[in-house]
């Protein structure tokens, strides 16, 4: 039986009326059309200025970058908008199959006028519910044979082999179905707003993102530490851990890890803050700890938990209770529901799924 709702809205919220502005004819003329391109290059620049790479966009092995979830909120904060509540333009539910449409309206925080909105979908039979992998020993637990089991997709993980079969508890995953067309439609909705989406095209494309705001490769201004520019690059300095211990920039590390004995250094080579910030993302990404050689004694306990995903995902233990659902360390332990194992691997979960790329 299928069942199926469209044109849900989960939730509205009164808007005070604006008083329509009285309609005039367009007329173009040369002063308007420089605003025009005025006011789109600082949007752009904008845009440029707020995304960190590796934190607001990125790749997973096998794609081009994208643009994250992260990312789409710093932009609603740049263009001071904010997603409302989530519309269900489509729900159903047919057996097993479960499948949802989400629309995301964007609302101006000054006026509360409705300024846009993103589209998002999602369904349960994605390969990423459809199926989970078990170990070659955990087959007999799952109603699988020696014999059975060589129809199943395998693959090896640290010389483990695995078996792909489909997941058991799929019926149960509305509520993670309904969260990934959510962060779908934010997304869609953030590249929606002006000068968003040929922005990301420059930054994701390798050629184009050579090309600074100024318009002639490599060209950068003169080294001025009060600047916003530079302001922007200690600042993400600081956001890659990238500190002394009394918390300021380690410009020394810097110089080190990028192999110059000074930014300037850097800069004369043709190359930008930016390709710093990149090259330092990439640096710092490549000295966390994988969290597939993490086993279950590696996490014992609470303590034990938050210094393993702070080594992995580089999560403070705030974020950690937060995307674990807790308000706390406290409140996790007086819960009781599961593990610090069990923890450890369900926001492994929640990272893969917030740095898989949209479909």
């Amino acid at each position: 039986m299928v069942q199926e709702t469209a044109v849900v809205a989960v939730k509205e919220t009164a808007v005070a009326p604006i008083s329509p502005a009285k309609a005039e004819p367009l007329v173009i003329t040369r002063e308007y059309v420089d605003q025009q391109k005025r006011s789109l290059a600082l949007l752009q620049d904008m845009v440029k200025d707020i995304l960190v790479e590796g934190r607001d966009y990125g790749r997973v092995p096998g794609t081009p970058q994208f643009l994250w979830d992260p990312g789409a909120n710093q932009i609603f904060g740049g263009f001071n908008v904010f997603p409302s509540h989530r519309r269900i333009i489509s729900h159903i539910e047919d057996g097993p199959k479960i499948s949802i449409i989400v629309e995301v309206p964007l609302i101006q925080r000054h006026t509360g006028a409705e300024v846009g909105s993103g589209i998002g979908a999602s369904s349960n039979e994605e390969s990423k519910h459809k199926y989970r992998w078990i170990k070659e020993g955990e087959i007999g637990l799952w109603g699988y044979t020696d014999d059975t089991a060589t129809s199943l997709r395998t693959r090896v993980e640290e010389g483990v082999k695995k078996y792909r079969i489909p997941n058991p508890d799929r019926g149960e995953l509305l509520n993670v179905v309904i969260k990934q067309a959510s962060k779908r439609a934010e997304v869609d909705g953030a590249e929606s707003l002006p000068g968003v989406s040929s922005t990301l095209r420059e930054l994701f494309d390798p050629k184009k993102s050579q090309w600074k705001a100024g318009g002639k490769k490599g060209k950068e201004q003169p080294i001025d530490d009060a600047s916003p520019r530079w302001t922007k690059f200690w600042g993400e300095v600081r956001a890659l851990g990238l500190v002394t211990e009394s918390g300021t920039p380690d410009s020394a590390r810097v110089h080190s890890m990028l192999k110059v004995s000074s930014m300037k250094d850097w800069l004369s080579s043709g190359r930008s803050l930016d390709d710093a910030t990149r090259a330092l993302g990439e640096l710092v990404k490549a000295q966390r700890r994988d969290p597939a050689g993490v086993k279950q004694k590696d996490v014992p306990d609470v303590e034990a938990l938050e210094t393993v995903m702070e080594q992995c995902f580089g999560w403070a233990p705030e974020r950690v209770w937060s995307e674990a659902n807790y308000t706390s360390r406290n409140n996790f332990e007086e819960a009781g529901v599961e593990t610090a194992w069990q923890l450890f691997l369900r926001l492994w979960d929640v990272y893969k799924d917030q740095h898989k790329p949209l479909e």
